[in-house]
């Protein structure tokens, strides 16, 4: 099931990677041209496939459900939403997963968002530092795939979402050091990436997870608030590590004369310390219970055996 996560999810970021490689090349004026003409064309070219999406979303997509139920717990109807959010915020589970897997999104879509403001104080250009967050986003939906494919095989969810969280970390701290160093094009390329690949790689494994351990909550709902934490949260540390930033100056600046020259070291290292307490609590404390592939293997044991078990009486 975790393969139907990564198509939607990655489209998002699929997003993000082609903006961060038009947005470069699009506003490149010589040095004193007004800026205005440039941002106009870089909203036309956003608006076109917003528009398109909006069109197709009214009018093409006409049902929430597939024709045929893709698997046993498919077939079982959700429980109503108000029932479903009480249910969900009584697992305890899943409000670690919650926080957790929501601060995973927050910390990835914050260095997205700031990886040019980190770079070229320390000579990275822009269209450079566009690359990087275009590979760290190619990277994880590599990462994704690769981890769909591992969780259907195996089933090991928890395992592997430890895994990938846990090397997350250890490539964000690694692109924190060589980033702070000029003229290392490759090192930072290649932490990014490896941040990219574990980071964003965990995601869709992390929805599943929430999906199992709230079942029979809709998938929607469980899935809803992980993202809306992961929203949230980032907003958070955004604002933190904006405020974290210090401004010096530096001959090695590769910044827009119109860009205040910043040093993220602070911001960096509260951004890693963050994701190693958040790693550690997901790694010591969440143990998940998979109600749902039980519930599909007891239907299938059911459906092999030709057993159709009897309503019990609520007398």
């Amino acid at each position: 099931m975790s393969n139907s996560f990564i198509v939607p999810f990655s489209a998002n970021p699929l997003g993000i990677m082609v903006g961060s490689l038009l947005a470069p090349a699009i506003v490149n004026p010589s040095p004193g041209a007004k800026l205005d003409g440039y941002f106009q064309t870089l909203l036309g070219v956003h608006c076109g496939p917003a528009l398109l999406a909006a069109i197709l979303s009214v009018f093409v997509i006409t049902s929430s459900k597939p024709p045929t139920p893709p698997s046993a717990s498919a077939e079982t109807e959700s429980m109503p939403f108000k029932d479903g959010i009480v249910a969900m915020f009584k697992t305890k589970s899943y409000w670690l997963l919650m926080i957790c897997c929501g601060a995973g999104v927050a910390l990835f879509t914050v260095l997205t968002t700031i990886l040019q403001q980190i770079l070229c104080p320390h000579g990275y250009s822009d269209t450079y530092a566009g690359t990087c967050g275009a590979v760290m986003i190619a990277a994880g939906i590599v990462g994704a795939a690769i981890t769909g494919v591992l969780a259907d095989k195996t089933k090991k969810f928890e395992e592997i979402a430890k895994t990938f969280y846990a090397f997350a970390i250890v490539s964000s701290v690694l692109f924190a050091i060589v980033a702070r160093y000029p003229n290392q094009h490759a090192l930072v390329m290649v932490t990014v990436g490896a941040f990219g690949f574990f980071g964003f790689g965990l995601y869709p494994i992390c929805l599943e997870l929430g999906v199992e351990v709230t079942y029979p909550v809709a998938e929607a709902t469980s899935t809803a608030f992980i993202i809306m934490s992961g929203q949230v949260q980032g907003i958070a540390y955004l604002v933190i590590m904006q405020a974290l930033a210090v401004d010096f100056s530096t001959p090695n600046s590769a910044c827009s004369p119109s860009v205040q020259v910043q040093d993220f070291t602070n911001a960096l290292l509260f951004f890693n310390c963050m994701a190693f307490v958040i790693c550690v609590s997901l790694i010591i404390f969440f143990n998940a219970n998979y109600k749902r592939m039980r519930a599909e293997q007891a239907s299938e044991a059911q459906r092999i055996l030709g057993f159709q078990p009897t309503p019990v009486s609520s007398s």
